[in-house]
């Protein structure tokens, strides 16, 4: 079980439009940048009780590795506090019996893992670039996510950058977030993936 503490920043003019690993402040902080190619399912049970909750139970391949997440908020904010678990997954059949066997779960999670038939509504499918931040003791992701979240014969884009804390205290983080807000008039943004992807299902 671990805490996600995540900050999403958006540009209202949709593309992000800029480099974030070559801005003078930021690369002389970072180390090698990474890529990530990203397949996401998102799943609900028949009775609405994921949505009803709050949680996001989903499948997903990072460069074709499998793995299975549960989350739900915990804080809302400029950083977003979650409850994540993560297990590698081949099949969110093999996910749910893992998470099923993790005492983090919540109680009112494992009692509607435990009895409902999950459905595949929507998903997700992007290319992450990432870097570690690191400054003072305190180390983020610094991550650029572009693709599109889509449900049956709809889709829309993603291209939006997040922050995710690795260790320390989240103020350097917040400072980044707030640089990168005023130079190159981004927002910061509380709706994620899974929920921008549900709303193509209503």
């Amino acid at each position: 079980m671990s805490v996600e503490t995540e900050i999403k920043l958006v540009s209202p003019g949709g593309g992000i439009g800029f480099d974030v690993f070559s801005d003078e402040r930021i690369r002389g902080f970072i180390d090698s940048i990474e890529e990530i190619v990203m397949e996401t399912a998102y799943f609900a049970d028949g009775q609405g009780g994921l949505e009803d909750s709050r949680y996001m139970l989903r499948l997903r391949s990072e460069n074709g590795n499998g793995v299975v997440g549960f989350k739900c908020r915990l804080k809302r904010g400029c950083a977003e506090r979650r409850l994540e678990l993560e297990h590698p997954a081949a099949s969110i059949e093999e996910g749910v019996e893992k998470l099923l066997a993790d005492r983090g779960l919540p109680d009112k999670a494992r009692e509607i893992l435990s009895r409902s038939q999950l459905k595949c509504l929507c998903g997700a499918s992007f290319v992450r670039r990432q870097a570690k931040y690191s400054a003072g003791g305190a180390g983020f992701y610094l991550c650029h996510d572009k693709g599109r979240v889509f449900a049956a014969d709809r889709q829309a884009p993603i291209d939006e950058l997040e922050l995710e804390l690795v260790q320390g205290d989240e103020q350097a983080m917040l400072e980044a977030a707030r640089y990168l807000c005023e130079k190159y008039c981004l927002e910061f943004s509380q709706k994620g993936k899974h929920q921008r992807a549900m709303e193509l299902v209503k």
